[in-house]
């Protein structure tokens, strides 16, 4: 089990008279939970998963292959790879590659939400479909 977020929410509770009729509406602030339960499976796989990314020796490509759902944490470490490169000391890149890897893979053991990936939208799928019969619009206002 593991906590994702507290909301605060308002809940209405009934007001009574000395006769016990209820009179109206009293509202107290309170708090709501939201939870994720996961069977053991899951950290199994995700064990797996991990001792994969922590493991410089497996292939990335091999290794999304057989879990792809660490693409996204495979973006993340490339980036981190990238980022040691503005760093003088090439120990000091391994030593921050090395801390990225086990901070990453630390999390997937966990259990914790993985990366997406984003889809990268081409132009023309973000132009609106046009409806059938509507006439195409000029970009340039008539006057």
């Amino acid at each position: 089990m593991r906590a994702l977020r507290r909301d605060a929410v308002k809940v209405f509770r009934p007001e009574h008279d000395a006769e016990g009729r209820v009179v109206g509406e009293k509202a107290l602030e309170a708090h709501r939970n939201a939870w994720v339960v996961e069977k053991r499976d899951f950290f199994r796989e995700r064990a797996q998963a991990a001792r994969v990314l922590r493991d410089k020796s497996v292939d990335r490509q091999l290794a999304v292959k057989q879990h792809p759902e660490l693409l996204g944490t495979y973006l993340q470490l490339h980036a981190a790879e990238l980022a040691a490169k503005t760093i003088r000391d090439p120990e000091d890149q391994r030593r921050f590659v090395a801390s990225v890897r086990t901070a990453l893979a630390d999390s997937v053991a966990r259990g914790e939400p993985l990366p997406t990936v984003p889809i990268k939208e081409t132009p023309m799928q973000r132009q609106a479909p046009r409806t059938r019969g509507a006439p195409e619009r000029s970009s340039v206002p008539t006057r």
